[in-house]
């Protein structure tokens, strides 16, 4: 027996906004919005309560109004040691003034967290509904399309850690759906709406928004070269008013982007290689919603996320989450759609895109090509995150599923409705990640507000020492601590003083980072001398020692806080105190250990405080000018003044000048020897 494609007449070829649309249309439509507001906003609201986690920036949730007054200049003299802020002027749209309304609210973190990841949700459905009534996608089609597009796992590799990514991903729908209309009607309503939809969802990272930009780009060379449906004057003048508009309001984080290329540490050299982003995108996963390499991470405490473990691991999981795509493609091949065509390229370049130069070792002839882009150019280092082009699939097979269904609406209405119920069903069986908790990313949760030892401390530090800076110790690649993981450093927040840590991320200036380095790295190899501290510390303008002993160490291989303490008692030349905070208990690891820490220590974990603060004697102001009379002159690096200080050769009421930097200037070295 021959089954007859599915076609829909509903696809009328006349060009206008979709406010034609029939009464009972609009009100399925609404029914739609309804549907898709409750389902984005329930979830992340009942499961887990009360669990908060440091998505995207701690600053930005322990003091809002201090952090946004920071961001809007690209210089932060507060941490490592003065730095050119890396994409920081993104959080003033639309995260920061989200969180700082929240705060002054009085809405309780964890809930302003969730009404975040909520709206996020919201914005994708609500924006894939639109899109179908403006290419006249009817019926309850819609629906199903929208909660194909906001349920994808996509959602879950970035929701509770870096939800900001996940804007471009919500915005995309509407993007596209006011190109449609920008081409259609003439004037700037939409031209200015599409703008509007960029400008919130573009302005802390660049690649995502290039990647889903893809769509309009399509679409408008679509309509102009395979419908007919626009003139290449009309094409000219959209592309314009939409060039124009959107430029205009992104400019101002164009132009910190900008700056901090120009002035800024190379921040590509130090994050993800292209080895590592290529690692999980393959065509199967992309698929699916998957691919960042990120997600199928793991460490001693186990695997990042739990969502990761179900979608590789659990076969009803895996199986829906194969199912939801194959329904899609299936739908899309039975209906004779008048945009499919689009719709299936766009499915094919987010393809080419999201895959990458997967495998590295052995790519394909196009990944070949993107391959060797992204690791010859720093445009292609910075376009590396390929996976981030995967919502383009996921609107491809979101709309080819709307497209079939209203396609048996059309055809067969009786069997519409249990139609697309059976596929709403295929599509919430694939969301059992998420209804399980899986937007909550594994051990990176925080509480509200500091432990009191922690702003006990920093109201100490604030009231002492002014013009000096804080020196933490040992140094982190994340902020992980007994009672949550900030992943960033928290003391910033409420200090009123420079702050200064030895991180994973290199931030200030090379020179910054050597000298930290320096200090730091002897601490976490446990071969430190504690004599090289205090002229070290004097040399970069600290005043006092911040010393946590809180810290999950295992979970990052952290130094043992028994050994921070072996290594500080007695209290070490140059420094006072220490001035101890929080009740004394031992730090003992979640799971056993048996390694050199523990075998160096011959003994028990004994109570220790949780933080300790030392005061650095005769510290030097951060504002200062030295003489050259006298000065030292070093070959050597940070590393070589570590060791210098440590067997008290380092004077640091000098000035200090490396050798290698005065190769050039030998006039300037005459002089200097001159001068003693």
């Amino acid at each position: 027996m021959t089954v007859p494609p599915l076609t829909s007449t509903t696809i009328e070829r006349e060009q206008g906004d979709a406010s034609t649309h029939d009464r009972p249309s609009r009100m399925l439509d609404w029914l739609s919005y309804l549907i898709v507001g409750v389902i984005a906003y329930l979830p992340v609201l009942l499961i887990r309560p009360g669990v908060a986690t440091p998505d995207t920036k701690t600053y930005l949730y322990l003091n809002p109004a201090k952090f946004l007054g920071q961001v809007t200049s690209m210089w932060d003299p507060t941490v490592a040691a003065g730095t050119v802020t890396h994409e920081y002027v993104g959080y003033l749209l639309p995260m920061g003034p989200f969180f700082l309304l929240t705060h002054w609210l009085g809405v309780h973190l964890w809930v302003a967290q969730r009404l975040w990841l909520g709206s996020i949700l919201f914005a994708a459905g609500a924006g894939v509904v639109y899109l179908c009534r403006v290419l006249k996608l009817r019926g309850i089609a819609p629906l199903a399309a929208a909660l194909l597009y906001m349920l994808s796992p996509y959602f879950l590799q970035y929701a509770g850690r870096i939800s900001v990514i996940l804007l471009p991903w919500s915005g995309l729908p509407w993007m596209l759906a006011f190109t449609v209309l920008s081409l259609r009607r003439p004037g700037w309503r939409f031209p200015a709406l599409f703008a509007l939809a960029v400008a919130l969802t573009s302005s802390i990272n660049a690649s995502s928004i290039i990647f889903v930009g893809f769509a309009p780009v399509l679409w408008i060379l679509y309509a102009w070269l395979v419908e007919r449906e626009v003139a290449w004057r009309r094409v000219l003048i959209t592309t314009s008013q939409i060039a124009v508009l959107t430029i205009g309001v992104c400019l101002w984080w164009v132009i910190g982007l900008a700056i901090e290329a120009g002035f800024g540490v190379d921040v590509l050299k130090y994050t993800e290689t292209v080895v590592a982003t290529s690692g999980g995108s393959s065509s199967a996963e992309v698929l699916r919603g998957l691919g960042y390499w990120y997600f199928y991470g793991t460490d001693r405490l186990g695997p990042w996320t739990n969502a990761a473990v179900w979608l590789t691991q659990s076969i009803p999981t895996l199986l829906a989450s194969y199912a939801v795509p194959f329904l899609a493609l299936l739908a899309g091949l039975l209906a004779r759609w008048r945009y499919r065509s689009y719709f299936i390229l766009l499915i094919v370049v987010g393809t080419v895109w999201s895959v990458g130069a997967h495998p590295f070792t052995s790519p394909t002839a196009i990944g070949g090509l993107l391959k060797t882009f992204m690791t010859t150019t720093t445009a292609g280092l910075a376009l590396r995150s390929t996976d981030r082009a995967t919502p383009l699939i996921i609107l491809g097979l979101a709309m080819l599923l709307g497209a079939g269904l209203a396609a048996i609406h059309e055809r067969f209405p009786r069997a519409a409705v249990p139609v697309t119920l059976f596929a709403i069903v295929i599509i919430l069986a694939n969301t059992t990640p998420l209804l399980r908790g899986g937007f909550i990313a594994n051990d990176f949760t925080q509480p509200a507000t500091l432990p009191k030892a922690e702003t006990d401390a920093v109201a100490y530090l604030n009231s002492v020492n002014p013009g000096t800076r804080v020196l933490a110790l040992p140094g982190n690649d994340f902020a992980s601590f007994r009672w949550g993981n900030t992943v960033d450093s928290p003391q910033p927040a409420s200090l009123t003083r420079p702050f200064l840590i030895h991180e994973q991320q290199v931030m200030g200036s090379m020179a910054t980072a050597d000298m930290l380095y320096a200090l730091d790295e002897p601490v976490q190899d446990h071969i430190a001398d504690p004599a090289a501290i205090a002229p070290i510390a004097r040399l970069l303008s600290v005043g006092n020692l911040l010393i946590e002993y809180d810290t999950q160490y295992e979970h990052f291989g952290q130094p043992h806080p028994q050994s921070i303490a072996g290594m500080l008692t007695p209290t070490p030349t140059g420094l006072t105190g220490p001035t101890n905070f929080g009740s004394t208990k031992p730090n003992v690891s979640i799971y056993p250990t048996l390694d050199e820490q523990d075998l160096a220590l011959g003994h028990a974990p004994v109570p220790l405080p949780k933080v300790a603060v030392y005061g650095v004697t005769a510290p030097r102001p951060l504002l200062r000018a030295e003489s050259d009379h006298g000065a030292l002159i070093v070959s050597g690096d940070g590393t070589g003044l570590e060791n210098m200080a440590s067997t008290g050769l380092l004077d640091t009421s000098s000035a200090i000048f490396f050798s290698g930097t005065l190769a050039k200037d030998p006039g300037r070295i005459g002089s200097l020897l001159k001068n003693g």
